[in-house]
């Protein structure tokens, strides 16, 4: 099974997410549970999501996870390495200490911040990250896309090209006639609201759409989680290995390529007793 899958999900795999992608995914609020029976599936595989739920849901989460398992099934939980994000940042950081350090080193260093409180931070999709990278060319982010692998290389090329899209051409905006505007208003209360509340509402409803992190894990603190959750031979892993047969031709921490899909990730798992 794939918990919160997002648009990564296999074929002849359970997947699920908040928001469902037919035929391929169910759609289910993960608040509420996981929709399956006790002992349903033998391995439990969630990426880059446990971080999007506070620390009682996160464990709560967990705790669904060994319920849905077979006795002796395996969990694999895959979270950003919060030690490996801070030891970046110490190291860029000691890199701008250095005589004369290059422009590359700054952008380096900025985005070693980005990448560890952004994600927390944010009040609107995408955060300060989407600003960084469309101002800055491919080469520019060359150590950057190393360390963060295919996904935000992927990202920087949708940005580039939806900028030049909007350069090619603006789109026309639709007036509406005072009736319109009346008409909308009833719909969307908020337009009656002051710029102050109107922004406070935009943001809460922002904070709790589902994309920013709400908790950050490094293997002791991951580890713990699972304890808790009730699991036993908690162990890291590589991107390559699991306990999962065939694990690596599944391509879901790697690419085809063998390259590692998320490389500032911690991959964890565990086994119900």
């Amino acid at each position: 099974m794939n918990i919160g899958c997002g648009g990564r999900f296999r074929n002849g795999w359970l997947n699920i997410d908040f928001v469902a992608k037919p035929p391929n995914v169910v759609g289910h609020n993960l608040l509420e549970g996981i929709p399956l029976d006790e002992s349903a599936v033998d391995f439990a595989y969630s990426s880059h999501v446990l971080e999007h739920f506070d620390q009682d849901a996160g464990l709560e989460l967990l705790r669904e996870q060994n319920r849905i398992l077979w006795p002796g099934g395996t969990i694999r939980v895959i979270v950003p390495d919060l030690e490996m994000l801070a030891r970046n940042y110490l190291a860029q950081l000691d890199r701008l200490r250095e005589p004369a350090p290059h422009a590359k080193d700054v952008a380096n260093h900025e985005w070693s911040v980005l990448a560890m409180i952004d994600q927390c931070s944010r009040n609107q999709s995408s955060g300060a990250m989407t600003g960084f990278l469309r101002d800055r060319n491919a080469a520019e982010l060359g150590d950057i896309f190393e360390l963060e692998g295919s996904e935000l290389r992927d990202f920087h090329s949708v940005l580039k090209r939806a900028g030049s899209e909007r350069s090619a051409g603006k789109k026309r905006r639709r007036r509406l006639s005072a009736a319109g505007k009346w008409v909308r208003s009833l719909a969307q209360p908020e337009t009656w609201m002051s710029d102050k509340d109107r922004e406070a509402l935009r943001v809460g409803r922002f904070r709790l759409s589902g994309e920013v992190h709400y908790c950050m894990y490094d293997e002791a603190s991951l580890k713990r989680a699972l304890g808790n959750a009730g699991f036993v031979d908690i162990r890291r892993c590589t991107a390559d290995e699991s306990a999962l047969p065939d694990w690596r031709n599944h391509h879901l921490d790697t690419e085809p390529d063998g390259s590692v899909y998320k490389p500032l990730s911690l991959f964890v798992e565990a086994t119900k007793p």
